[in-house]
């Protein structure tokens, strides 16, 4: 609109009204009191510290972020020496692949693990959900034998208990 006004290039105008804004937003008082807040100026490490996990979603648990991997890597190769414990009686073969030029991290490691734990959940859900299925399945296949059974001793003759009535006149 402004350039139709001012007879001037549409981008032109745009560039003149960002730069507008930015003088209006970036005063040396807003500067200062951002710095302030997030503890560049004067320097606060504990603040920027709180800042930093406060923006990762990390929470405070009173060890630095070398320890909190060594801990969660630690919580992964545990879990995969118990894993290995337990298929000790089976052969496996394979190789590693390690990609390369990939910088490869503890959390890198967590993600996979609670994917692989995630899928491992699912495949005991799926296996509860077809026992229950077969038990049910089986339940009613009872249920229809006992009203087969049922039916045919109501069309058993009153004279003769042993020969079955199967329709007809007589």
């Amino acid at each position: 609109m402004d350039g139709m006004l001012t007879n001037s290039n549409t981008r032109d105008a745009l560039l003149m009204a960002a730069y507008a804004a930015e003088r209006r937003a970036f005063t040396r008082p807003v500067i200062r009191e951002a710095f302030r807040r997030r503890g560049l100026w004067p320097f606060d490490p504990k603040l920027m510290q709180a800042n930093v996990r406060d923006n990762l979603g990390m929470v405070e648990i009173g060890e630095t972020p070398e320890e909190a991997a060594r801990s969660a890597a630690a919580a992964v190769i545990q879990a995969t020496q118990e894993r290995v414990a337990d298929a000790r009686g089976r052969f496996t073969g394979g190789r590693a692949v390690v990609q390369r030029g990939v910088v490869h991290s503890p959390f890198m490691f967590l993600e996979k693990h609670r994917q692989a734990l995630a899928e491992e959940a699912q495949k005991r859900q799926d296996k509860a959900d077809r026992s229950a299925a077969r038990a049910t399945k089986k339940a009613g296949k009872e249920r229809e034998r006992a009203d087969k059974a049922a039916a045919r001793e109501l069309r058993r003759g009153r004279m003769c208990r042993v020969k079955e009535h199967r329709g007809g006149k007589a």
